[in-house]
């Protein structure tokens, strides 16, 4: 059953990315592209066989990597139930650049439940997550809310490379989004290749590119982003 569900997620998921995605009419709208670097560094701790906290920082520049436009702290948990299904929760805290100036606050929670299945040397990965991000929490010195919820599915295969420590993967994410007067849509997703290698024991540095596009607005925001993780566990 289990192997069902994740065999059943990821092919909707890889048909709502192929087909149902909206492309845009190449006419009407205007298409705006950035090359973003993302730069992140995080501790792991690990509390027994199946439960692990993760703290982290990160730092994203975009307008062709010349600016800094997010910088957040978060706090991420995740349990095993079983073999190969968890659970998962975050918090995020971040200051994010305002289009005319200044800065924003904003924070966000969000509810994780993912399973794997290793075939090989393959890893074939499902998650579906919630999320809740508030906007603007303090803005001009006056508290102000905006809520927008996410429903986002993300498909991902890991290869162990033979004779070697290096890991890659490739994923696929769509995002969905509910704000509060306005009908539900897709408005985002991503598409990202990477490898991770241990550079000690305890510590591994992660390189990706990123594609991610964004959907059913005006103008078509496309972020070409360099990603770059680094990572200590104990």
């Amino acid at each position: 059953m289990k192997n069902a569900f994740l065999k059943n997620s990821i092919i909707l998921t890889l048909i709502l990315l192929v087909f149902f995605v909206p492309k845009g009419n190449c006419q009407k709208d205007v298409i705006v592209t950035d090359f973003e670097i993302w730069n992140n560094f995080s501790v792991t701790k690990i509390l027994g066989e199946k439960f692990e906290l993760n703290l982290e920082e990160e730092f994203r520049f975009n307008e062709n990597a010349s600016k800094l436009d997010k910088l957040f702290t978060e706090l991420n948990t995740e349990y095993e139930i079983i073999n190969n299904l968890k659970i998962g929760a975050e918090f995020r805290f971040y200051r994010n650049t305002k289009t005319k100036g200044g800065y924003k606050y904003q924070k966000r929670l969000r509810g994780m439940l993912s399973y794997s299945y290793k075939i090989y040397r393959f890893n074939l990965s499902y998650r579906l997550s919630f999320q809740d991000k508030d906007e603007n929490i303090w803005l001009n010195d006056k508290p102000g809310p905006e809520s927008v919820y996410n429903l986002r599915n993300k498909v991902s295969l890991k290869y162990d490379v033979p004779n070697s420590k290096l890991k890659s993967k490739l994923s696929g994410e769509l995002f969905r989004a509910y704000e509060k007067d306005k009908n539900p849509l897709f408005n985002k997703y991503r598409i990202t290749a990477g490898a991770t290698y241990p550079i000690f024991k305890s510590i591994k540095i992660k390189l990706f590119y990123r594609l991610e596009k964004k959907i059913n607005i005006n103008p078509l925001n496309i972020s070409h982003i360099i990603g770059i993780n680094l990572n200590y566990r104990f």
